[in-house]
């Protein structure tokens, strides 16, 4: 294993597989397991023993002996390593140190930008990688997952339930005639599909939801809305009023993930929302008043920066960057 992520590489891993890592850190793990074949064989075996370690039979491991070995060959490499009380944690990190003498087995690489997609006793659990990645749910409803997003969903899923819980941004085609509604929850936002292919994005405190084809329903505490294809809906948690646009009004693109990207008398607020989802990055507005400028252009293969310089020409803003966060200033449109 590489000695530059040695110190942490285990914590990654069980902040990983229990859906609490941040994309930050889904972003450090991604590039160690790119660092070699062994960091990925290394990663998919931990995988296993986490996964059984909820049965202790299936694992026939002196947990207090392999957890001081394993502080012990910690404290040996002048390494600086966070202990993690976690029974689960504790677990994992126990056998981390015991899997080349349980596995022999080669584990074969998975598809580039894969993370996970495995059932575990409690249900469904997938995360994407760097890359975009579909998979197949058991209801037979297709899902993309954009980079760094994840989709969870309980034991009872396809048999009392179609509810999954989605973190981050993908992709939904679902199948028509079944007796359960397909639903997605984000927050307080919960999609319900009558039959379509939609698009979700989200972040902490806010979700936008695109129909491509077909009708959802959206519902947040306060309020719902139906979209048609073609509409989109905007909710910010705090607001009781779903922001609701239809086709007509001239808002989004043909769709949401295509490489042509065409905006004709729509809201820069709007226009946020969806370079977000397309460019994965996280782009905001300082100033309330340029929100309601109204933006028309169509861009075909271009660069963020490049559709950034236009914004910023045409409504002469301020484009500034702070970390991973780009925020678009000024006074108001001219």
């Amino acid at each position: 294993m590489n000695q530059n992520y040695e110190y942490h590489t285990d914590e990654l891993l069980a902040k990983w597989l229990a859906g609490e890592a941040s994309e930050k850190e889904l972003q450090v793990l991604q590039n160690w397991m790119d660092a070699s074949a062994e960091n990925k064989k290394y990663a998919d075996q931990f995988a296993t023993i986490w996964n059984s370690a909820e049965n202790e039979d299936s694992m026939n491991l002196n947990i207090q002996h392999e957890w001081e070995s394993q502080l012990q060959m910690r404290k040996k490499s002048a390494g600086v390593w966070k202990v993690i009380y976690n029974n689960k944690f504790a677990i994992a990190a126990a056998a981390s140190i015991a899997i080349i003498a349980i596995i022999w087995r080669s584990v074969s690489l998975q598809p580039t930008g894969f993370l996970a997609d495995m059932p575990t006793e409690k249900g469904i659990f997938i995360q994407a990688g760097q890359e975009a990645y579909t998979t197949i749910l058991p209801d037979k409803t297709e899902v993309t997952l954009e980079p760094y997003s994840q989709l969870r969903a309980d034991s009872n899923f396809n048999s009392s339930n179609r509810i999954v819980h989605l973190k981050g941004a993908a992709k939904f085609k679902t199948i028509h005639g079944k007796p359960l509604l397909f639903t997605v929850k984000h927050g307080e936002t919960t999609i319900k599909d009558i039959g379509t292919v939609f698009y979700v994005y989200g972040k902490e405190k806010y979700t936008s939801v695109a129909v491509l084809q077909g009708i959802v329903d959206v519902v947040n505490l306060k309020d719902s809305v139906r979209l048609y294809k073609g509409d989109t809906a905007e909710i910010t948690t705090g607001l009781d009023q779903i922001r609701m646009k239809k086709q007509s009004e001239g808002s989004t693109e043909k769709e949401v993930r295509g490489k042509t990207i065409s905006f004709q008398n729509t809201e820069l607020s709007k226009v946020v929302s969806t370079l977000n989802a397309a460019y994965k990055v996280d782009l905001r507005i300082s100033n309330n008043a340029i929100g309601t400028c109204k933006f028309t252009a169509t861009f075909s293969d271009e660069t963020l920066d490049n559709i950034l310089d236009v914004i910023q020409e045409t409504f002469n803003i301020k484009v500034q960057k702070n970390g991973n966060i780009i925020y678009l200033d000024g006074k108001g449109c001219r």
